[in-house]
C-alpha cells in the first residue's frame, strides 16, 4: 500500500458505532494507530493485512493484540468500516 498522501479517509456507520462503544482506553490505542495509518500506511507496528474469502476486498490492522480495524479501499478512497475483535471477521 502507498504512503497515505493524497489519500481521504471516511468513517462507515458501523465503523462510528462500533468506536464509540469501546473504552477511552481503547479510542485513544485506536485515534494513535489511525494516525500512523494515515501517515505510514505500511508501518509494521500495524500488522497490515489483506482479508481471504468472502471478505477478500477488507484490509485489516492492529489497534493491538485483540482488537482490529477493518477498512475498504478503492483508489485513493480509505473507508475504516468496522473496529472490534476478532469477531469483526465474521
Amino acid at each position: 500500500m502507498n504512503h497515505g498522501e493524497g489519500m481521504i479517509f471516511e468513517f462507515d456507520r458501523r465503523f462510528k458505532k462500533a468506536f464509540l462503544k469501546l473504552s477511552v482506553r481503547l479510542q485513544k490505542q485506536a485515534h494513535e494507530k489511525m494516525d500512523i495509518f494515515m501517515r505510514y500506511p505500511n508501518h509494521q507496528a500495524l500488522h497490515l493485512h489483506k482479508s481471504h474469502g468472502e471478505q477478500q476486498e477488507f484490509w485489516s490492522f492492529w489497534v493491538n493484540y485483540e482488537y482490529r480495524i477493518i477498512f475498504v479501499r478503492r483508489d485513493l478512497v480509505i473507508t475504516f468500516f468496522d473496529i472490534g475483535t476478532h469477531k469483526i471477521y465474521r
